[in-house]
């Protein structure tokens, strides 16, 4: 059986998605039912693995070609576009922030 290629965003660097990330992907079902490869910033991802406190390890693949899709090592196709210098947990991230610069009635949260 062929199983299909899966992309899965990462979502807010700053919000939970990379923490459940890593939750989910520490069970083997999910590669028996699909190949799964992760789109966003590794750094990113590695940051909200460890705070999660979890230890499943990430490779970064700049081609889905490139996939191994191995249980316990999860596929990101790396984006490197998150400055974690900038990035702050639990609020809008710079590129958020400059949407929200566009419309006056939207607060930063």
């Amino acid at each position: 059986m062929n199983k299909p290629i899966i992309g899965i965003t990462m979502g807010d660097p700053a919000g939970i998605g990379t923490e459940i990330i890593g939750k989910a992907f520490s069970d083997k079902m999910i590669y028996e039912i699909c190949n799964p490869v992760i789109i966003g910033d590794k750094t990113a991802i590695d940051d909200g693995i460890k705070i999660a406190g979890n230890t499943i390890k990430t490779r970064s693949i700049e081609n889905v070609s490139d996939a191994n899709f191995e249980f316990g090592i999860i596929d990101v196709l790396d984006l490197k576009n998150v400055d974690m210098k900038e990035l702050k947990y639990g609020s809008s991230r710079s590129c958020t922030q400059k949407r929200n610069q566009c419309n006056h009635n939207v607060p930063n949260s």
